[in-house]
């Protein structure tokens, strides 16, 4: 029987050389990743990891796989801080009129966190309100007046606007800021914030 070279190179890999991977292997490997998140990777996020790391398995095999391994995914809580003392809430100028005739005459901007591979991150991102699209945005580790400046002064300069602009936000610490207040007044924004204990920045 006559055989051809490449036939036989992909018979000898296919039956001889062994695997890249074993289970245990495997296992070791997705307990280091879960390890390295300190225990926030959830079967859906650790599935996606593994098979960027070559090992092929779908998110119920990686529930399977943690259960087996006794490993659980937690997601970290998160405090919002109210404004007190020094810092000065705004009046809500918005009021829940969010029809507009043009870009760049109202935006809402807030804060949220976000999981990366490299751990929990913030992101203030600036709406406006007649196109519904991102005009501004930053990313930072903590969650800081001055994050919420930077997405600010990105939106005004990518936009451009022309005459006042009315930013609406909620009441946490960073949009009641004196920082916050100081670059409204010099650089034409008008600020507008939802009342205390108002769910989210659209009410």
């Amino acid at each position: 029987m006559t055989v051809s070279r490449n036939g036989f190179y992909r018979w000898l890999q296919a039956t001889h050389l062994p695997k890249v991977s074993s289970d245990a292997e495997r296992d070791a490997h997705a307990l280091a990743c879960w390890k390295a998140s300190r225990g926030s990777l959830g079967s859906r996020t650790l599935s996606v990891v593994l098979r960027k790391e070559g090992f092929n398995l779908g998110c119920y095999a990686t529930r399977s796989l943690m259960k087996r391994l006794g490993l659980s995914g937690r997601q970290r809580r998160h405090r919002y801080v109210v404004a007190r003392d020094i810092n000065v809430a705004m009046p809500n100028h918005l009021d829940r009129e969010f029809t507009v005739e043009a870009p760049n005459k109202k935006w809402v901007t807030d804060i949220t966190y976000i999981q990366t591979r490299q751990g929990w991150c913030y992101l203030a991102a600036v709406v406006d309100i007649y196109s519904r699209k991102v005009v501004g945005w930053d990313v930072a580790k903590t969650m800081t007046a001055e994050l919420a400046l930077r997405a600010l002064r990105l939106a005004k300069l990518l936009r451009q606007p022309k005459g006042k602009v009315l930013v609406h936000s909620d009441q946490g610490s960073q949009y009641t800021s004196s920082e916050w207040r100081d670059y409204a007044k010099d650089n034409g924004v008008e600020l507008s914030q939802s009342g205390v204990g108002t769910a989210g920045i659209m009410r």
